[in-house]
């Protein structure tokens, strides 16, 4: 029997950085992998001051350009429009995003989630956690919650237009979430007939022009539209959403 490799992106090493910018990243990623090989912890060969200024390089490299995202415009519930179904067994998947609070340098919010098991039919399940903003760039977050032991990026690369909710407040039409390696990927809508109808040519776009979508993806089916036809929820379901 074969074993494949684990296909990793490459070095995160900027072309803009002076070149003793970029011998200082390849030194600290050379030294990254070989305690990696050891089994051992970073910071024995590594000063904070070096792990920040990868960690910097790092995030400056594999992030795209992002708007600024307002997460007050991001709060209240959402729904799947898109996403990378081989990643999960989740079907009729809605969010609820709440209790924001932030400030200059750092925000949090809880990420409630009800969907159900395999089918549009299965049973019932809830996850319950919260967001954590992380990083040097706007919408760069990471989920933490009932479902993994270990937190999963959340990095909010676009949003749609602003429009109000039933109560007046602002809030984005989707927004496009996804991580480093751009898989998997998400669009959150927040109704998914009008998103068909206003938004869906704009966003196919603009995932294929920034290869979200590609030769790979195409081939191996790994994003598909979610549909909602069949899903429903008693009202009772939604009581913990407040």
């Amino acid at each position: 029997m074969k074993t494949s490799k684990s296909i990793l992106p490459a070095s995160p090493v900027s072309t803009n950085c002076s070149f003793q910018g970029k011998f200082l990243q390849f030194y600290i990623t050379a030294a990254v992998g070989k305690k990696l090989a050891n089994m051992t912890n970073l910071h024995e060969k590594l000063r904070p001051d070096a792990l920040q200024k990868y960690a910097d390089n790092l995030t400056g490299v594999v992030t795209p350009t992002m708007s600024d995202v307002d997460l007050k415009k991001m709060m209240g519930r959402w729904f799947e429009s898109l996403n990378s179904p081989r990643s999960t067994a989740q079907r009729c998947i809605v969010h609820h995003f709440g209790g924001l609070t932030q400030n200059d340098k750092t925000a949090t919010f809880t990420a409630l989630k009800i969907y159900r098991e395999g089918t549009d039919f299965g049973q019932v399940r809830y996850s319950i956690g919260y967001a954590f903003q992380s990083g040097n760039k706007p919408g760069m977050l990471q989920i933490h919650s009932s479902e993994s032991e270990d937190p999963v990026p959340f990095w909010i690369f676009k949003v749609g237009n602003v429009t109000k909710d039933t109560l007046g407040n602002d809030q984005y039409e989707y927004a496009i979430v996804s991580n480093w390696v751009r898989y998997p990927v998400t669009v959150l809508v927040r109704d998914p007939d009008r998103y068909k109808k206003q938004y869906e040519e704009e966003v196919m776009k603009w995932l294929e022009a920034n290869k979200f979508i590609n030769l790979l993806s195409k081939t191996f089916n790994l994003l598909q539209a979610t549909e909602y036809t069949n899903c429903q929820y008693p009202e009772s379901a939604f009581q913990m959403f407040g």
